[in-house]
């Protein structure tokens, strides 16, 4: 009986440590499959992380080499007969002295009533008599302010004493040659800087579809691109752009190829102090322009700034004044008091990591050859 009773103790004992080797083998695997998943989700996030740092750097690649290419396609700056170049650009910090520098977003409103028909002074078959007082092949087509009488801050060239007659047009764009590439372009833009800022200046052809979101994930060759590229409103009219009371142009602020370098104007002195910079020149088949910045200011997309339809020209003279008011660079950019006969351009890009968050820059339509 002793003897029974010890073999069943014995096998109890023995069953009971191999219960406890099972469990503990349970427990073992369980904490192996956590171990697992969890080297397999960092392994993942940082394959993703790698890849999406290759894929961007790729995308900045190919950005700046179709920039360089367009820009050797649509117009050959060496060229004696252009002239993109202006005469002359000072250096606001070396007391006006020549400087020898060389130097995700849903944008839509709701339609509204359309504007009104713009005035007799935009229309190409009056240009003609509207230039016989201004600069030959010139119309100036708003009054600009008389020159400052502020003379203390030495290191400033103010707008108002430069003369449009050294604010040379963009010409010879080569718009044939770029359809072919993209049936899609409509103008020419260029923003002026130097080495101050990164991502000036800006000089690339801009697109325009029929929608706001197809270039902000495409390239110009339409290939998908993190950095899209510049594209005007398609609200606009490009053909005639002095028929758009606003005029809007789009990019992405990731890419210093595209509006990287509007998104801080603000932190740049040497830019914002410079006159010569604040010159935006547009040029179409139809048309060639110049627009002077008025306004920069950090917003959101609840802020619409991006209307392109008034109910009266009166209407139309109040949003471009308050944008004027939201300027946040004062005593730097010149003031107009717009009328029915003003055209005004809206640049338009995003700044940091908030989706919502936008930087705006406003110039109004200063001289125009067509």
């Amino acid at each position: 009986m002793a003897e029974n009773k010890n073999m069943k103790e014995s096998k109890f004992q023995q069953s009971e440590t191999g219960s406890s080797k099972a469990s503990h083998k349970k427990k073992v695997s369980a904490g192996d499959i956590i171990r697992t998943v969890v080297l397999v989700l960092c392994i993942g996030v940082f394959g993703f992380s790698v890849f999406k740092i290759c894929s961007d750097l790729f995308d900045d690649s190919s950005t700046g080499d179709e920039y360089n290419e367009l820009l050797e396609i649509g117009r050959n700056p060496t060229d004696p007969g252009d002239e993109t170049v202006d005469p002359e650009v000072k250096d606001p910090e070396n007391n006006g002295k020549e400087n020898t520098d060389n130097s995700s977003e849903d944008n839509t409103d709701p339609p509204a009533v359309e504007p009104t028909e713009p005035s007799d002074i935009y229309d190409d078959q009056n240009a003609e008599e509207a230039s016989k007082d201004q600069t030959q092949n010139q119309i100036v087509v708003v009054t600009r302010p008389n020159a400052s009488l502020d003379k203390t801050d030495l290191s400033v060239i103010h707008p108002n004493d430069i003369s449009l007659e050294d604010i040379a047009y963009v010409s010879n764009v080569d718009f044939e040659s770029l359809k072919e590439r993209n049936s899609d372009v409509v103008a020419w833009i260029c923003i002026p800087g130097n080495d101050s800022i990164t991502g000036l200046p800006i000089d690339t052809a801009v697109v325009q579809t029929t929608d706001n979101e197809f270039y902000l994930d495409h390239s110009f060759d339409k290939t998908e691109n993190v950095n899209g590229w510049i594209f005007a409103d398609y609200r606009n009219n490009m053909e005639k752009i002095t028929a758009n009371y606003n005029t809007i142009i789009y990019g992405h602020a990731r890419s210093y190829r595209m509006f990287g370098g509007l998104k801080n104007l603000n932190a740049t002195p040497e830019w914002y102090k410079n006159g010569y910079n604040h010159f935006i020149k547009i040029t179409t088949p139809n048309d060639e322009t110049i627009w002077q910045i008025f306004s920069w200011y950090e917003t959101d997309i609840y802020y619409n700034y991006i209307r392109t339809s008034f109910s009266s020209p009166e209407e139309f003279i109040a949003f471009a004044t308050e944008l004027q008011d939201k300027n946040e660079l004062k005593g730097y950019f010149s003031t107009f008091e717009f009328n029915e006969n003003s055209r005004i351009l809206t640049l338009s890009t995003c700044k940091g990591s908030n989706p919502a968050n936008r930087v705006a820059v406003h110039a109004v339509l200063v001289a125009r050859k067509p």
